[in-house]
């Protein structure tokens, strides 16, 4: 990392997880980050960009794969989310769950048991998707195709109007994941605009 990008600042949590599971880098000249809590399922973080002075929390997600492992994960966000409510937060990654049955397309339906424990804590903390653009599944293996991907926010993110959007790219490119594409604070971006026809118009004799 050093010799790749000697600008940049890392934090991870592999003194968490023999493997390592999640890694985080950012530019020392833009960008300045507090790391607050880890565990084998997700890093947390402050951010401030030293450019803007905004600042808001980021909580980066690697879901294990079973539910009952996933449950601490679940616990530990409902924690986090009560201490620090009041300030605009990220939580992205790989969740290793779907929030609804649709999405998952292929292989065994999906039970009220594996959603619940995703769903309770996203109405708990009040956590919203973010507008974003893109493949809908992020994650297949040819066969079975889910959205277990995602880039959330909080609602005080929302009460503050903070721009944000995400592209998700197909899967396939340096993993079986979409790779998840995140801008925020952009300026002046041009959203999108529904086309309207009215059918007056085609009435018109220069139509």
């Amino acid at each position: 990392m050093g010799k790749r990008f000697p600008d940049c600042s890392f934090a991870h949590n592999f003194s968490c997880v023999d493997r390592g599971r999640i890694l985080i880098f950012w530019n020392n000249a833009t960008v300045g980050v507090d790391t607050l809590d880890m565990d084998d399922q997700l890093l947390h973080a402050s951010i401030k960009c030293l450019i803007s002075g905004r600042q808001f929390l980021l909580t980066c997600i690697y879901g294990l794969h079973s539910i009952q492992h996933r449950k601490p994960l679940w616990d530990k966000l409902k924690m986090v989310g009560q201490q620090q409510i009041n300030l605009p937060w990220i939580i992205l990654g790989d969740f290793n769950s779907v929030l609804t049955p649709d999405e998952k397309h292929g292989g065994l339906l999906v039970t009220n048991r594996e959603i619940r424990d995703l769903s309770d804590c996203v109405a708990f903390l009040e956590l919203y998707d973010t507008q974003h653009v893109g493949c809908f599944y992020t994650w297949s293996n040819n066969t079975v195709h889910s959205k277990i991907d995602r880039v959330m926010i909080n609602s005080v993110w929302m009460q503050h109007g903070l721009d944000i959007y995400t592209e998700f790219l197909p899967p396939g490119c340096i993993s079986d994941h979409s790779l998840s594409i995140t801008t925020v604070f952009r300026e002046n971006r041009r959203r999108n605009i529904p086309f309207k026809f009215y059918n007056m118009w085609a009435a018109h004799n220069l139509f």
